[in-house]
């Protein structure tokens, strides 16, 4: 999974149109028999447009906590995990914190299966997917850029500068390569085949293995965005394996992501938020495809298995691989684009000021 720092991430059917709530929970009267509980639904004769008739009265089921996108639906979380529902679908905010502010905010943020991990440009923290726990500092350090594998979390540190690895579960961290400077407003590291990459905006990008050794210079100059799977790493418009060969030239150009089978990146139309689509070419060879068209700031896209998804116009979207409709996931802060997000297997998490929320996906 590639952890970008260009992030900083649809308007679709409600959770009652089959989105998946992020513990929603229907919410039942066990005692109540069902003249009771169709008496209960009819308070007022009719609600205004924007709200639905449900046991409680008129209520906007976009935003309600107890009817979030349909009569019923209960947000929930566990304390000091708090329940949102924005536009009908339940979140979470797994790690409250103040708003951003003059400070500079959530840097860098990954995921696993267990774990949500951040940095301010400080310690590493994490807290647990399913919330109901404090954060926790995983590691002391000065860290900028994160990236993490099955194994392990690497991050890149401001002094001494130097690429780090942890195992997930425990250990101490160690060092990979020393004399690498970090930017987290114009870098990216990120991991996958066994090896660890990373490039600044001005740099070439470049490779060591996850078990640490030598470091390759992968690009012949500056690399500005890159992608990673287990099998491709791909920047501007060159991909090649991840443990290195002669690389192939594809149409298209400014490289976000890469999967086994194709590479994607996000187009603007002037560079000042005006217009945005998501594009995509197969490897080794065709043309370009235009999967998705946004109207302002888009991030660059993130991949699982399926899906992609992007961060732009105020929400986060995803869309399948093979194309279709664009699917709202969840409504975020900053309209122009928030923090950093990044993908685990079942949700979505981003960063709004200091604060990290949750989603499923």
């Amino acid at each position: 999974m590639q952890s970008s720092l260009f992030l900083l991430g649809l308007v679709a059917p409600s959770a009652c149109g089959g989105i998946a709530s992020s513990g929603g929970t229907p919410k039942t009267d066990a005692g109540a028999d069902s003249s009771e509980a169709a008496a209960a639904v009819v308070v007022d004769a009719s609600c205004p447009a924007v709200q639905t008739r449900c046991a409680e009265g008129c209520v906007d089921t976009s935003g309600d906590l107890s009817n979030c996108g349909s009569c019923g639906n209960v947000c929930t979380a566990a304390a000091p995990s708090i329940p949102l529902c924005r536009a009908g679908r339940c979140i979470t905010n797994l790690a409250p914190g103040p708003p951003k502010g003059e400070l500079a905010g959530i840097l860098s943020i990954v995921a696993d299966a267990n774990n949500v991990y951040w940095t301010q440009g400080g310690p590493i923290r994490r807290v647990p997917v399913s919330g109901g726990a404090p954060p926790s500092v995983f590691a002391t350090t000065d860290a900028e850029l994160l990236a993490i594998d099955a194994s392990n979390l690497y991050w890149i540190t401001q002094s001494p500068s130097a690429l780090m690895k942890a195992p997930l579960g425990s250990g101490s961290p160690t060092v990979l390569v020393s004399g690498i400077v970090g930017n987290p407003y114009g870098g990216t590291l990120a991991a996958g085949g066994g090896y660890v990459f990373w490039a600044n905006s001005n740099q070439p990008l470049a490779r060591t293995s996850v078990a640490g050794g030598a470091v390759t210079t992968v690009s012949s100059g500056a690399a500005g965005s890159f992608g990673v799977s287990d099998r491709y790493v791909a920047w501007w418009d060159m991909v090649e394996p991840v443990t290195g060969g002669p690389p192939v030239q594809l149409a298209g150009g400014g490289i976000d992501a890469v999967d086994d089978t194709h590479v994607y990146w996000v187009s603007e139309s002037d560079g000042y938020c005006n217009g945005a689509t998501i594009q995509r070419v197969a490897i080794p060879t065709g043309p370009i495809e235009t999967l998705s068209s946004e109207p302002g700031c888009t991030s660059p896209p993130l991949l699982d298995a399926t899906s992609i998804y992007w961060e732009g116009s105020g929400q986060i979207t995803r869309l399948a691989k093979d194309g279709g409709q664009p699917v709202a996931v969840a409504n975020v802060a900053d309209a122009n684009g928030g923090g950093p997000f990044t993908l685990g297997p079942t949700a979505v998490f981003w960063a709004e000021g200091f604060s990290i929320l949750k989603a499923d996906k």
